[in-house]
């Protein structure tokens, strides 16, 4: 019985049927490659649109950050340039009053020491300095205004 089976197989496995499966396998393998490459380039395509939006974003938040940055160094320079022009109003007026006529009376000097005592005593106020009590109807802004002199004239602490 073996033999006869011999006969019917071989001639179905002639050079023709070798030839049409290997170019069937062949076909196979290269429709996997076209599909893997196809996918490869649609999953590149995805990463390079996400990384198109965040560079976007990153542009847009770097925009804002610049924006901000520049109005913050205009506020500033106007800020500085008030300043300037106030403290230059103050030295101006600062020279004319060192610049008095003769028959002006110079200001007197602030004593080194105690000299806001003796300036709270003839406002009719008495300070801690002053060696009483304060005054029971102190005003708070005139409380404020010897504290900040006593502390420009280098009398004081914070």
């Amino acid at each position: 019985m073996l033999p006869t089976l011999m006969p019917t197989l071989m001639p179905t496995l002639d050079m023709h049927t070798i030839l049409l499966g290997s170019t069937l396998v062949d076909v196979v393998a290269i429709a996997v490659l076209a599909w893997l490459v196809r996918r490869a380039g649609r999953v590149r395509d995805a990463a390079r649109a996400a990384q198109r939006e965040a560079l976007e974003t990153l542009r847009r938040d770097l925009a804002t950050l610049v924006a901000d940055a520049e109005e913050r160094a205009r506020v500033l320079e106007d800020s500085l340039g008030r300043r300037e022009r106030s403290l230059g109003a103050l030295l101006a007026k600062l020279e004319r009053a060192e610049r008095r006529p003769d028959g002006a009376r110079p200001r007197p000097a602030a004593a080194p020491s105690g000299g806001l005592p003796e300036l709270a005593r003839r406002l009719g106020r008495r300070g801690k300095r002053g060696g009483g009590a304060p005054a029971e109807a102190a005003d708070p802004a005139e409380a404020r205004l010897l504290r900040d002199l006593e502390i420009g004239l280098g009398g004081g602490t914070r």
